[in-house]
């Protein structure tokens, strides 16, 4: 069995105070410059711009079967 290390070369319980709380005091101001950075959006609107990319990339028909395929399952899950 090894002995213990009386010299234990660590952090004090203040200096661990001192970073939790300047780590909080970092977080804070990082989400107020974001915050400021981006516009005050509401959640579906930054969906919106990404559904209609996708909408736009995909041909009538692909949304026709898919929009038959979805039909489907309501329905036979209905049926059940």
């Amino acid at each position: 069995m090894k002995p213990l290390d009386t010299q234990w070369k660590g952090y004090t319980l203040d200096e661990l105070r001192y970073q939790r709380l300047s780590t909080r005091i970092n977080i804070e101001l990082e989400k107020e410059r974001l915050q400021q950075r981006l516009p005050s959006l509401n959640p579906i609107e930054m969906v919106a711009p990404t559904l209609v990319r996708v909408v736009r990339s995909v041909k009538y028909i692909d949304l026709i079967v898919i929009v038959l395929r979805l039909v489907r399952r309501i329905f036979s899950k209905n049926s059940k």
